[in-house]
Parts: structure tokens; C-alpha cells; sequence
């Protein structure tokens, strides 16, 4: 199962130095949200941890992420220490199940400035370690001049858009064009990412699901191309004054789920928590390793 934030190496592949105010796009996401489809918005909350908040303010936030596992243990040393989640469905005027919210929070022993670093961020977001998930995920950086032609000017050094193929619980395929921002701040790096709904209204055909199927011999097939839209969100890294050298790292993820891709089961709410747990261990697990 591929790992959700690996979606943020488009960013460390191809952003510059970053934003000098809130990115545009976090800024839709917290005021007007992300389209989930023609008649639905989901509005996401702002990052926990903001400049200005005095010391007491931080520590009733970072007492509240921790929760009943406590300050100490939520904070300690370890791959294993716990990981904070909320998933949430998105529902539609009738009720109907249309996608998931969702919010992680746990925290690294990590410099912050080592969190900058392009090359380290490369290799541990770099792949999935899934085998068969590595080989159908691929991400490039998408051209200039394959934006003039889509009529989306040229980017600045704070925002890159890439092409992604991303497979999901080895049952859909999502490819798209995926548009990222990012904010470096002196105590904190805000990556935010959208699959761009340009690219689904647009005649491109860019933005796509499909099943993935299985024949007799267990051979892969893919079912019909579909348009996507409605993936996005952001990961936020702070700075702890609390805990010297250490960092708190939030995301929201808001992900579309059509009624074709389970069936109508509960399968991807009931392993989003346990793919949001693995990444974070991952993350910690390969940032002691460099």
C-alpha cells in the first residue's frame, strides 16, 4: 500500500525557495475549500500551530493533539511513538458516502533546517515500498510549454505541477496533473498539493481513474479511464520551541472516492488510519537512517 504523503515529492522535486505569505492555495482550501465535484466544496482547517500564538496557547494545541496518550508518550523518541488521526467522511445533499477527510499529527526529533533539505526529502519520500506499487507509480515534472498550451501561465519558483500515476490499495489507478505550492518559513515548511480540476474539465483527459483488474492468470487489466477531480491537501513541519530539536508534522488529506472504486464497501475508510500510521513511521524510520 502506498504511502499518502509520498504525494508531496512532486514538490521537493521540483519547488524553489517558497512562498513569502500563505499559498494560494491554502488559502482556498481554509477559506473556500476543495471541490469535491460540480456541487460540493470540503473546507479544511487552518494548521494547528501559527505564528503569534503565545507559549500557552501552543502547549493547550499540542495537548490536544496528544490527547489521552499524553504529552510525554506522544512526544517520546521513537519510531513507534503514537500518531494522532481523525478520518471523517464526506458526505452529499442525500448522505451518500463521496470521500474522506482526513488529519494526522505526530512528531519527529528532526531539525527543521534538515527538513529543507531537497536531497534527504527525496530519498525518504523518494518511492513506495511496496514492489508492485513502485512500479506503477510515476511522477514528472509537467513543462512549460505543456502549460502555455493548457493555457496556465508559466510558474514561478514557489509552485511546480507534475504528472502522477498513483495506484490505490491495488484496486484503482489515478493519474493526473497535480499542482503544489510551498511556504519556507523561518519556523515552519507548508507543502500544499491539489489534483488541479483544470485538468479534468479541460479536453486533456489528464485526470483519470480506472480498476484494476485481474484476469485468470492474476495478470493485470485496467477497466475504462474515468475523470477525477477532488484530491488535495497540505502537510505542515514546525518547529517546537517545547521540544528542542524536534518538529511537529500535520497533513490534511481530502480524497474523492467514486461508488465504483470498492464497491460501496468500507475498505479505504477502514485502512486510511492504518496507511496515515505507516507513514509516519516510515518517515521517522528514514530520517534516522541518513
Amino acid at each position: 500500500m502506498i504511502r499518502i504523503e509520498i504525494l508531496f515529492l512532486i514538490v521537493i522535486c521540483c519547488c524553489g525557495s517558497g512562498f513569502a505569505e500563505t499559498p494560494p492555495l491554502l488559502q482556498r482550501f481554509t477559506e473556500t475549500g476543495i471541490a469535491i465535484n460540480d456541487q460540493q466544496t470540503c473546507l479544511l482547517p487552518k494548521p494547528s500551530l501559527q505564528a503569534g500564538q503565545d507559549a500557552a496557547a501552543r502547549k493547550a494545541i499540542l495537548e490536544d493533539l496528544a490527547g489521552g496518550r499524553g504529552w510525554k508518550n506522544f512526544s517520546r523518541k521513537s519510531v513507534m511513538a503514537p500518531v494522532a488521526i481523525d478520518v471523517k467522511y464526506i458526505k452529499d445533499a442525500n448522505g451518500e458516502r463521496i470521500g474522506h477527510q482526513a488529519h494526522s499529527a505526530f512528531i519527529v526529533h528532526a531539525a527543521l533546517e534538515s527538513l529543507k533539505d531537497e536531497e534527504l526529502m527525496k530519498q525518504v519520500f523518494g518511492e513506495p515500498e511496496d514492489v508492485e506499487d513502485a512500479e506503477d507509480f510515476v511522477v514528472e515534472e509537467l513543462k512549460e510549454e505543456e502549460l502555455e498550451s493548457s493555457g496556465i501561465d508559466p510558474v514561478g519558483e514557489n509552485e511546480s505541477y507534475g504528472t502522477i500515476q498513483m495506484p490505490l490499495l491495488k484496486r484503482v489507478i489515478i493519474r493526473g496533473v497535480v499542482h503544489t505550492e510551498r511556504l519556507l518559513g523561518d519556523d515552519s515548511v507548508i507543502i500544499v498539493w491539489e489534483i488541479d480540476p483544470r485538468f479534468t474539465s479541460d479536453d486533456s483527459g489528464r485526470n483519470t481513474w480506472a480498476l484494476i483488474n485481474r484476469d485468470d492468470l492474476g495478470n493485470k487489466q485496467e477497466g475504462e479511464q474515468q475523470p477525477y477531480q477532488g484530491a488535495g491537501g497540505y502537510m505542515v513541519v514546525s518547529r517546537l520551541t517545547e521540544l528542542p530539536g524536534a518538529c511537529l508534522v500535520e497533513s490534511h488529506l481530502v480524497l474523492h472516492e467514486p461508488p465504483e472504486w470498492f464497491r460501496g464497501s468500507n475498505v479505504l475508510r477502514s485502512k486510511l488510519p492504518i496507511l496515515m500510521q505507516e507513514s509516519a513511521r516510515s518517515f521517522r524510520r528514514k530520517l534516522t537512517e541518513k
